[in-house]
């Protein structure tokens, strides 16, 4: 998955005692439908925050409002589900979340190099465009961020670095470590809005600006991740409809002080406070109340969201280069492609996971 194996698959009931993850009792449900249909709907918008231009009114609207709120979700996830104690753990978490970048990096790089190959032979003035130099494998290799190559693999370094502080942090007493928590939780919101987090990664160079830039933003996702790992579970019922009252407050009020200045897009309360009241509303639905057929499909889509976000830029350049070699006219950079780019590379993804040997398959989709 997305976020790794945990998600959606322990007991909505564990909880921690003593710093140790612990059951408090038997489920007959070990999969939150909740957390996996939220993890399909944040990966589309992944893809529309990548392949389509931004709607300001209507249900575009809302849907490319909510793009903002894609990644800290999943980062909230992440570490809701990520309890790394030993470094056993800890390697095979590194493992999951780095093999991805390298193989993918060598993946692009291969496919636009023979793009390239291709568009040379055939005359076409686009082969500068989608030619790739060794420096562009280096750096996604490296941070997951090459604009070249495969840009949104920063998420996976940013994790990356995210679970080795996990793992020291688990190894400070709990009561301390809560202390600990809440002022790294302080320090990541004041190095935003200060300013002091654009002033210190804002002009490295574009393959390390994202990467590095965007921990401290992560930092407060990753925190709110692992509260609510502790004390969610005490909260009961779905509060609905003044989520939703507070969330349209939240955008069409302006709150809350506008920092996109010094901000790598994820920073501010706004996006931090809609993320958490995402997170808590698909956390309590009951998975009974789904019909059975309507589960199967979630968690086999939810099964595909790793892939989908590895291959969808791919997926979108051989898209815009069949547009351009058979000279179709098919509009882009709209919802409706996308979506096509969304439905695409979750097919793709289905078929290579039918190829791809299940222990490899994990390290890579």
């Amino acid at each position: 998955s997305l976020v790794g194996s945990e998600m959606c698959i322990r007991d909505r009931n564990s909880t921690l005692n003593k710093g140790k993850m612990t059951e408090k009792g038997k489920s007959n449900h070990t999969y939150n439908y909740g957390l996996a249909l939220l993890k399909n709907i944040m990966c589309f918008e992944v893809v529309l925050l990548h392949c389509s231009d931004m709607y300001d009114s209507g249900v575009l609207g809302w849907l490319s409002y909510l793009t903002s709120m894609a990644v800290p979700v999943f980062v909230i996830v992440a570490f809701y589900f990520t309890y790394v104690t030993t470094r056993k753990e800890l390697g095979r978490r590194m493992a999951r979340l780095y093999l991805p970048m390298l193989v993918w990096a060598v993946i692009y790089y291969i496919v636009f190099k023979m793009m390239a190959a291709g568009a040379r032979l055939a005359g076409s003035s686009a082969a500068d465009g989608i030619d790739v130099s060794i420096n562009d494998f280096f750096w996604q290799s490296i941070t997951g961020h090459s604009p070249n190559l495969n840009p949104p693999l920063w998420f996976n370094f940013v994790l990356l670095i995210l679970t080795i502080l996990v793992f020291l942090l688990n190894k400070i007493p709990e009561r301390k470590r809560t202390y600990l928590l809440v002022l790294l939780f302080i320090a990541a919101i004041f190095m935003q809005y200060s300013g002091i987090n654009m002033m210190l990664f804002g002009k490295l160079r574009i393959e390390l600006v994202y990467s590095l830039g965007r921990i401290t933003e992560m930092i407060p996702y990753m925190i709110i991740g692992i509260f609510a790992q502790r004390y969610l579970h005490h909260i009961k019922g779905v509060f609905w409809i003044p989520a939703l009252i507070s969330i349209a407050v939240i955008r069409y009020c302006g709150i809350f002080v506008n920092i996109s200045e010094k901000s790598f897009e994820y920073a501010g309360a706004e996006i931090m406070l809609v993320s958490t009241i995402i997170f808590g509303l698909f956390y309590q639905i009951d998975g009974e109340m789904i019909p059975i057929v309507i589960r199967e499909v979630i968690k086999k889509l939810s099964s595909l969201t790793m892939g989908i976000y590895v291959l969808h830029v791919l997926v979108n350049e051989v898209l815009c280069g069949i547009r351009i070699a058979f000279n179709l006219n098919i509009p882009k950079r709209n919802a409706m492609w996308a979506l096509g780019v969304y439905v695409i590379s979750g097919i793709a993804t289905f078929l290579l996971s039918q190829i791809v040997p299940k222990k490899i398959k994990q390290y890579v989709m």
